[in-house]
């Protein structure tokens, strides 16, 4: 009987101690994944102006509630997260950057039940989306851009215009500038 202990005693200090070395070869057999992206492209981190608090007014002075818009960062940067306020009025976005072509596509919704998607790029100094949508008030196809100009650290202009012919001609529905911080 006390043989038999011995033995059971010994094969399971031998399993024991080869067990790490099994495992050990198991890892190292198969290849270590591999990210998608070495690293991501400069284009990626083309909107992180926009990341932060900002107070958002009229452009033009034409009053109006003052609005707040918070804008962070995730999905390893590929993304941007915007929640906007002014009074009871409030929206929300999702900007994200495609890696292939290297576009942005923003989806907007507020609590009215808009909604838009806009695909675009940096066009010189600024940023231009464009898309169709359904405008609420008259039901008809119009296509939108959203322009992001005079972009500096603490402020910048955001244009949002409409086209109802296809963009021979755009009429404003709102500039509003963006300070950071306040």
């Amino acid at each position: 009987m006390e043989k038999q202990r011995s033995i059971r005693f010994l094969f399971i200090v031998c399993f024991l101690l080869l067990l790490p070395l099994s495992i050990q070869a198991q890892e190292t057999s198969q290849p270590a994944p591999t990210p998608v992206f070495a690293s991501l492209p400069e284009e990626s981190h083309q909107f992180d102006f926009w990341i932060g608090k900002w107070t958002v007014v009229d452009a033009n002075g034409g009053g109006g509630i003052p609005g707040s818009d918070t804008i962070k960062s995730f999905g390893n940067g590929l993304a941007i997260l915007e929640s906007y306020k002014s009074g009871t009025y409030t929206g929300s976005s999702v900007t994200t950057f495609n890696v292939t072509d290297k576009t942005w596509t923003q989806t907007w919704l507020d609590n009215g039940g808009f909604t838009f998607q806009l695909t675009g790029s940096k066009v010189g100094d600024q940023f231009i989306l464009t898309g169709h949508f359904t405008d609420p008030q008259d039901n008809r196809v119009k296509l939108a851009r959203l322009t992001f100009r005079n972009i500096t650290k603490s402020e910048f202009i955001q244009h949002f215009e409409q086209s109802t012919d296809e963009g021979k001609t755009w009429s404003t529905n709102y500039i509003a500038r963006f300070t950071k911080g306040k």
